[in-house]
């Protein structure tokens, strides 16, 4: 289990963005769906690349330690996992990436391992193929499993989608015309101010360049999203598929009443991130 989030900056004086802070208060927001690792990737466009940064423990205690480092970017990706040593992917050639991925495409036993390999057939296929889109939808339908991802290249794409059934969640936002975010709940974007405009469909591919938006979807009738992400994972104020996590808890606690009816004063959730 993890939560992602990735941040867009667009328009002129899109360099002064540091996305470091809004990774922050976004993947903080997130934290909820793993404790045990940090970690983040940005576009540093004096050096033209790619720049790293992660550690294990909360994202307090990895952004505490890098506060001086110099790293900034004005696009960026994040990451928070359940397991210690789980980082954003990091990949060189041929087409330098970083993906941030939650759940776990069927490529590996391994979570980590899995998003390993994703990650570097995404990059040949989009040094093979030229267009990150047709790459980025030809592996989605290929690769099965349960996941979302967030990549980030080094010629300033940002490449975000889920798996064909869509089984775990990517929210989208946006600050005006200068800001796009995408994250796992739509909390995340409540922190950082932005306003939530939807969400990627299953199977969608979304890319984000320093010109456009370009979505593709391949049409299916055989989503399948996760109830877990409804019951336990997501947090109460937060929007899955569009949908109030809060509405969907509220309803099962009807349903459940009706079920099994009870005598009481006081009916009490147990434990409380389950109610």
């Amino acid at each position: 289990m993890a939560g992602i989030f990735g941040f867009y900056a667009f328009g002129e004086g899109k360099e002064n963005w540091d996305s470091k802070k809004f990774i922050y208060y976004g993947l903080s927001s997130l934290q909820g769906r793993g404790q045990e690792a940090t970690s983040f990737a940005v576009y540093d466009h004096e050096v033209n690349s790619l720049r790293w940064v992660f550690g294990d423990g909360l994202v307090e205690d990895l952004f505490e330690r890098i506060k001086q480092d110099g790293v900034k970017g004005f696009l960026g990706i994040g990451q928070v996992s359940i397991d210690k040593g789980d980082y954003v992917i990091k990949v060189e050639e041929p087409v330098q990436l970083a993906l941030a991925g939650d759940g776990k495409p069927a490529l590996h036993e391994d979570r980590q391992v899995s998003f390993q390999i994703f990650a570097e057939m995404l990059s040949k296929r989009i040094n093979e193929q030229k267009d990150p889109i047709v790459a980025a939808k030809s592996l989605i339908e290929e690769v099965k499993g349960g996941y979302s991802f967030i990549a980030l290249t080094k010629d300033q794409r940002m490449i975000c989608g889920r798996d064909s059934h869509g089984i775990k969640p990517l929210e989208v936002g946006a600050i005006g015309f200068d800001i796009g975010a995408i994250t796992s709940e739509s909390s995340a974007l409540d922190v950082i101010g932005a306003e939530h405009s939807g969400y990627i469909r299953p199977g969608e591919v979304v890319i984000l360049d320093p010109l456009s938006i370009e979505r593709r979807c391949p049409f299916s009738n055989k989503t399948a999203y996760c109830s877990f992400e409804y019951i336990y994972l997501a947090r109460p104020d937060s929007n899955i598929n569009s949908i109030p996590v809060s509405k969907v808890r509220e309803m099962i606690g009807k349903r459940l009443a009706e079920e099994n009816p009870v005598k009481a004063d006081v009916v009490i959730g147990v434990p409380d991130t389950a109610i």
